[in-house]
């Protein structure tokens, strides 16, 4: 009995362990997310959600806003945010750094139904931290870079950041980091997308402000 017991259970593990490998990437991402942020979450902590340009953030250089956690999926979507956020035990987040709608919109949204995603993920945060504590997270979002490969779709990111101004007013916890200022070639690498090294070191510079001034405003 105890062998056929350990013969299902090894089968078991099998199975899932095929299921998972064969995965979409980024939901691979999200369970592995899930299962560190349940076991290893430390309150307090400053979370970093987005596409690429998050997840090639480097941790050592954003010193201010430790504890962190970097969450990116590359190639990732609003979708792919919300669905981690709502996995995230918000009891524990001070804060959070989004990047969103830039794939959205180059993989034929447009900035409105772009707008639209993100708005549902500033509802959800809305709603759901204040069913864990009165106190709300303090968000950061970037503005959408012009990335040089990606001509045809600066309108509509042009459009976006504009309209995300307008959001900020709604929301006393939402603060704006304007990536979109990087327009020159020189902060990206050559595939036009994605940024360079002296690109995130501005960008870094930016992040780490946003947390030292929460970080003040806490200690006041």
């Amino acid at each position: 009995m105890i062998r056929i017991f350990i013969s299902a259970a090894a089968l078991l593990l099998i199975v899932v362990s095929v299921a998972i490998l064969n995965l979409e990437r980024n939901t691979k991402l999200l369970i592995q997310y899930y299962w560190e942020d349940y076991l290893s979450l430390d309150a307090g902590a400053t979370i970093f959600v987005g596409s690429s340009t998050i997840a090639r953030l480097t941790q050592s250089a954003l010193g201010h806003c430790e504890p962190l956690r970097i969450r990116g999926f590359e190639n990732g979507h609003t979708s792919d945010v919300l669905r981690y956020l709502k996995t995230l035990p918000l009891d524990k987040v001070k804060s959070l750094v989004l990047y969103v709608g830039e794939n959205d919109i180059a993989h034929g949204l447009s900035y409105v139904d772009a707008l639209k995603e993100l708005e549902y993920v500033l509802s959800y945060l809305e709603s759901a931290k204040s069913d864990v504590t009165a106190e709300k997270v303090s968000i950061a979002l970037l503005t959408i870079k012009n990335s040089p490969q990606r001509p045809i779709y600066h309108h509509q990111f042009e459009q976006f950041n504009v309209e995300l101004e307008k959001i900020q007013h709604k929301y006393t916890n939402l603060h704006l980091i304007p990536l979109a200022s990087l327009k020159a070639s020189t902060y990206f690498l050559s595939d036009g997308i994605h940024l360079n090294s002296p690109g995130y070191g501005v960008l870094n510079n930016w992040i780490n402000e946003f947390c030292h001034v929460k970080y003040q405003a806490k200690q006041q």
